[in-house]
């Protein structure tokens, strides 16, 4: 079995992201989710972050899984950090100042499955992630009619959440 890993020549700051080189997980592990998101065992923001990287990471192991090539273990935990910023965006959403942004972010009443990831709707977001990092069995998705604009627009919110994570890691690292 084969594995993947972005290699671009200016990569962006995620694509070298880990949990373990976050210098915030702890703040991530100290930050309760709202309790509208919130679980047993999905308390704080890094159990979320970690929830949807295990999610992605079983997509590409055993039996069932969709490919034969796995990710690098970071593409995974980069996935999670993208979906915890997902949820920021979501709780955060009366501070966007962007209107297209504000319009388009689901409110989080309406966004609560975020917390609880397992669904099979819940994969179109780790299908659009290996998407963007150009994973070669997620480069032509199949869907067809109404799920082509629902990966469409969570694609969208997808990308905005991957540019706020670069920010914010550039942001650390300077």
């Amino acid at each position: 079995m084969s594995e993947y890993k972005l290699q671009v020549e200016y990569p962006p700051a995620i694509a070298s992201y880990t949990f373990a080189s976050d210098k915030t997980v702890v703040f991530q592990k100290m930050k309760e989710l709202p309790d509208l998101i919130k679980s047993t065992e999905i308390k704080n923001e890094y159990d979320l972050a970690k929830a949807w990287a295990d999610f992605a990471e079983q997509a590409l192991i055993g039996e069932f899984a969709e490919s034969k090539t796995k990710c690098w273990s970071g593409h995974y935990e980069q996935f999670g950090r993208v979906m915890l910023e997902l949820m920021r965006m979501s709780r955060d959403k009366a501070n966007e100042k962007n209107k297209a942004i504000f319009e388009m972010t689901p409110d989080i009443d309406n966004f609560t499955f975020i917390g609880q990831p397992g669904d099979t709707e819940d994969r179109t977001f780790y299908r659009i992630w290996f998407s963007l990092i150009g994973h070669p069995d997620y480069q032509y998705p199949r869907i067809a009619n109404i799920e082509f604009g629902t990966y469409n627009y969570w694609g969208y919110l997808i990308g905005i959440a991957v540019n706020k994570v670069n920010a914010q890691l550039y942001e650390l690292k300077n």
